[in-house]
């Protein structure tokens, strides 16, 4: 259900409502998407710490964190783009804060549940494409950001999984960051 469509279901049925529809819908909307937002980052960030576990315990060959940051990164953006996560097994508002759902008869609930799968799937569309889009990016602002270690000689440089698994890790203290924490 579009947004219009919900507006236009709750004006012909108001007592579904306690309180003022259109603040009730936008209210929704904005936690819906705040919510779905914070869940992509999250899972982004799960992510990115299973791949630094991983990455701990593979040797290499020597490597700057630079080079790796700029191999890492736009690799794991294409992974991330096969894993966009769907709602699959909740339903949409389990994103809302519960005092709120509860503000809807029973009634008008199973009439907004369509609108609100859909207001939660573009947001978590939405936010998961910011992911893979900063993530491609990331390798690069790190750089410029002095958040990379350098090594001045051959000796200073760590090996590639070690360097790899602290990128994944401040790659998940980024995301962190972006899902309010």
């Amino acid at each position: 259900m579009k947004i219009v469509d919900a507006v236009l279901w709750l004006r012909h049925h108001p007592y579904v409502v306690h309180g003022d529809v259109d603040a009730f819908l936008s209210r929704c909307e904005r936690d819906l998407r705040l919510h779905s937002s914070e869940d992509a980052w999250r899972l982004a960030k799960e992510l990115a710490e299973a791949r630094a576990h991983e990455w701990h315990e593979r040797v290499g060959y020597h490597a700057s964190e630079d080079a790796v940051a700029q191999e890492i990164c736009p690799d794991f953006a294409r992974e991330l783009r096969r894993l966009e996560p769907r709602l699959e097994g909740r339903h949409a508002e389990d994103l809302l804060d519960p005092g709120l759902w509860e503000q809807i008869e029973p009634e008008g609930r199973a009439a907004l549940r369509d609108f609100a799968r859909s207001i939660a799937d573009d947001a978590r569309h939405r936010a998961w494409r910011e992911v893979v889009r900063f993530t491609r990016h990331r390798g690069t602002t790190l750089d410029r950001e002095g958040k990379l270690r350098h090594g001045h000689d051959w000796d200073d440089l760590e090996g590639y999984g070690h360097v790899a698994a602290h990128i994944f890790e401040l790659l998940a203290s980024d995301y962190d960051e972006r899902a309010g924490h």
